[in-house]
């Protein structure tokens, strides 16, 4: 039990002294930037994949499609989209814009994993657009492809 507590008692010191190098660094960068603070640049990458459909002789007027993305695992997630104006495409982005619904009525953001998936844009009940696409992963590179 002492072991126990001599260690928590050692990760809780290494944090707080994690905070207060951190905090003189800081410090530091700001003084020797002549009282002014230094920009940290920090970057974000998200693989997506941008799914749309588009009234081509503009007969519709406005519509709501509902997007359909079927993961090789058979989730399924939703995406809806109105479109004001039938010469607009309406466009929706895997997995940012998606949800899985389950059974009891709850729902869940999607995220993007390695597989195949397979994608339905529908309005009023009918498909008008259908495709498929890959997401391969290797490391930090992910590939998206779209069928042949």
């Amino acid at each position: 039990m002492v072991k126990a507590k001599s260690l928590m008692v050692a990760v809780v010191v290494c944090v707080a002294l994690a905070v207060v190098v951190a905090a003189v660094s800081v410090s530091a960068l700001v003084h020797a930037a002549g009282g002014k603070r230094q920009v940290t640049w920090l970057m974000s990458e998200t693989p997506s994949v941008q799914l749309g459909v588009w009234d081509k002789l503009g007969v519709a007027g406005s519509y709501h499609v509902t997007f359909e993305v079927t993961a090789s695992d058979g989730v399924r997630y939703l995406a809806r989209k109105t479109v004001a104006a039938s010469t607009d495409w309406g466009y929706v982005y895997f997995p940012r814009d998606f949800f899985h619904y389950d059974k009891d009525g709850h729902y869940y953001r999607a995220w993007i994993a390695p597989g195949q998936y397979y994608w339905v844009a529908r309005v009023g009940g009918k498909v008008i657009a259908s495709d498929r696409f890959r997401v391969a992963q290797s490391g930090r590179t992910t590939e998206i492809t779209a069928s042949p």
